[in-house]
């Protein structure tokens, strides 16, 4: 169940921030893509996240860090 949620929180996050900075973003950021922007700020949250919090163990952070080869895979294509 926490998987599952961990992986809906990801999902969910990731596609709200991508249509604020898709709405948004064309003004404010002209040299990076806005999938670039959002996927640092993602990932950069998480390891912050999962270096101050005592419950989150190392699958978590594994786990999550599926999410950048995820952004490495669509990056190249």
């Amino acid at each position: 169940m926490k998987w599952m949620h961990l992986t809906v929180e990801l999902v969910t996050g990731f596609m709200l921030l991508f249509l604020i900075v898709k709405v948004a973003g064309k003004k404010l950021i002209h040299q990076i893509s806005p999938f670039t922007f959002i996927s640092a700020l993602v990932l950069g949250e998480l390891l912050g996240n999962a270096l101050y919090d005592d419950h989150i163990h190392l699958w978590y952070i594994i786990y999550s860090n599926h999410y950048g080869e995820r952004y490495y895979c669509l990056s190249n294509t």
